[in-house]
């Protein structure tokens, strides 16, 4: 992993990573390309993998919505939110 993502992940941790409202399917190879960027880097870096998960766009438009910030508090509301909508 490039040292810079952790660095960044140091000074700002987010609690629960690995969280539902963190994660989305995507090819292995979107995976790879997205592995190592915070939030931000994988939206401005790779349109094309953001084109394979509607769950990404939601992301995505949340972070415009946010000032192109993604937080432990945004990221809790997409959860609650999908969480929402998949249970109906």
């Amino acid at each position: 992993m490039r040292p810079d993502f952790f660095e960044l992940a140091r000074k700002a941790p987010l609690k629960n990573q690995c969280a539902f409202g963190n994660l989305a399917l995507i090819t292995v190879s979107g995976n790879s390309k997205f592995s190592n960027l915070p939030p931000s880097g994988k939206i401005n870096s790779y349109p094309s993998v953001i084109q394979q998960s509607l769950k990404i766009k939601i992301m995505e438009k949340m972070m415009f919505l946010h000032g192109g910030k993604w937080d432990q508090k945004i990221s809790e509301t997409h959860k609650d939110e999908m969480f929402r909508v998949l249970g109906n």
